[in-house]
């Protein structure tokens, strides 16, 4: 399984429309959907095969997504732990919040 971070996204962003972005690139097994204090949300998203989210990141990467400049950026050491920031990520004062977080299995 490999794992990806998907930051930028608007706030109206369903953990659906998550997996129709990623589905082209393999299953889409697990979003972590997350809210941050600028109403920017951010998403950790599991999937297989384990080439999946190498493939994603070198395509998404800096595209548009709904109206807004997307980042997705494969986490190393996959969905194992530890490859969360701590909070989420940073706001624009340089903290990290997370306000919310919707988390769904597929």
């Amino acid at each position: 399984m490999s794992r990806v971070f998907v930051d930028g996204l608007p706030a109206t962003v369903r953990p659906q429309d998550l997996v129709a972005l990623l589905a082209p690139f393999g299953a889409v097994e697990r979003v972590d959907l997350r809210d941050n204090a600028t109403a920017v949300r951010y998403a950790f998203v599991d999937m297989t095969p384990d080439r999946a989210a190498g493939e994603a990141e070198r395509t998404l990467n800096r595209s548009r997504f709904q109206g807004r400049t997307i980042s997705v950026l494969k986490v190393e050491g996959g969905s194992a732990g530890g490859s969360e920031p701590v909070g989420g990520p940073p706001d624009g004062d340089g903290t990290r919040r997370t306000t919310g977080s919707s988390c769904l299995p597929f």
